[in-house]
């Protein structure tokens, strides 16, 4: 199957997107009143899925190249 620059592009906006929103929850997460466990937890949980999200964007950006 031949490589869709479009959809490539579109993805990856998408997934950048994503980590912005991550990110910003990320930054907003000690504002909301959660208990020291939970707010870790939270934490930790927002940070794996940015970690993954880069992984994704990194696979379909490199497929590109």
């Amino acid at each position: 199957m031949a490589l869709d620059k479009t959809a490539i592009d579109d993805v990856t906006f998408s997934i950048s997107g994503a980590i912005d929103a991550v990110e910003s929850a990320l930054d907003r997460i000690e504002d909301c009143g959660l208990d020291d466990y939970e707010q870790e937890a939270a934490k930790e949980y927002l940070q794996e899925g940015i970690k993954r999200l880069d992984m994704a964007y990194d696979i379909v950006d490199f497929a590109e190249d």
